[in-house]
């Protein structure tokens, strides 16, 4: 009978028993897809303004508005995907 060795109190045969037990019953689990997202819909970056000035709480809501307004004017027909920077 080969020695087995000791490490940490479990000896080595009882840690390789309990490897292959756990990668057997991995390989009987059922197999389970991972969740559906809903993609995301295509927001032009007027409707995505639209949403902003929904929530805006700031002191200067006048403004705001004002600035959200003359951008949607300018841009509201792009994608907001499409958008980036200079």
């Amino acid at each position: 009978m080969p020695v087995v060795e000791k490490s940490g109190g479990v000896t080595i045969k009882a840690r390789q028993r309990h490897c292959m037990d756990i990668s057997r019953r991995k390989s009987e689990r059922p197999y389970t897809s991972l969740p559906k997202f809903k993609k995301s819909p295509i927001l032009t970056l007027g409707q995505w303004i639209k949403l902003y000035r929904e929530g805006i709480t700031s002191p200067g809501l006048h403004n705001m508005h004002h600035y959200c307004k003359s951008w949607s004017k300018l841009l509201g027909q792009k994608i907001l995907n499409g958008v980036t920077g200079a």
